[in-house]
């Protein structure tokens, strides 16, 4: 639902921006209900399809990086093209002529600033890893070319700072507070449907070695030609 109340130079950003960090906070949530929620999860993985998790976890956190590094590119880069950008928001934000702005844009840029210092590590990865293959890294023979691991930390701390930045600018316009908390990972069709059919397989698996079921009842049902 487009907020109405922020003017519609601002609206046309924020509304990109916005719909960027919902689908951010969606894929974050399955990342954790996959692989950050106990040690037993990741053994049901592994027990599962453990290349196929590989991959997944892999991806999401490559995403995850290349969604911080778009948020917090510059309004234009070095071609002069724009982008669609918390800098270009920000951009947008300062074009406010009501004196009482100045303490709100001044407040938004602070927090837009802790974010990218937050988000300095990310952006590293992105350099070094993810966009590009850093030759020192990847042949790391030297353990100063070694790059940490992802931290989770620094993800939860930036997910954090961008819900502060794009509250602060629905409060001043008078839209209600969004907490960026109702991702579905446990719903249908999130991560805990995938996590209870795992669970449903590799239980029908044990009953088929203790021979309480038969393979033929596999090949049944309405998904036997999947």
């Amino acid at each position: 639902m487009a907020n109405t109340k922020i003017p519609e130079d601002v609206g046309e950003i924020y509304e990109k921006i916005h719909a960027e960090t919902v689908w951010l906070h969606h894929r974050w949530a399955c990342y954790s209900e996959l692989f950050r929620h106990t040690p037993r999860r990741i053994e049901l993985l592994n027990a599962s399809a453990p290349t196929f998790f590989f991959i997944v976890q892999e991806l999401i956190e490559r995403d995850v990086v290349l969604s911080f590094s778009r948020l917090t590119d510059p309004a234009r880069d070095n071609r002069k093209n724009e982008n669609i950008s918390l800098d270009m928001l920000q951009e947008r934000l300062k074009s406010l002529s009501a004196p009482e702005s100045e303490q709100f844009i001044q407040s938004c840029q602070e927090l837009l600033g802790r974010l990218k210092i937050q988000c300095k590590p990310l952006l590293h990865l992105r350099r070094k890893v993810v966009a590009h293959f850093d030759l020192k890294v990847a042949l790391c023979k030297h353990e100063e070319n070694r790059l940490p691991n992802l931290s989770f930390q620094v993800i939860e701390d930036a997910l954090g700072t961008l819900r502060d930045y794009l509250n602060m600018i629905r409060r001043h316009f008078g839209n209600n507070h969004n907490d960026y908390c109702f991702c579905p990972a446990g719903s249908n069709g999130g991560a805990k449907s995938l996590i209870a059919f795992l669970r449903y397989g590799l239980r029908c698996e044990e009953l088929l070695q203790q021979e309480k079921i038969s393979p033929l009842d596999l090949n049944q049902g309405d998904w036997h030609d999947a």
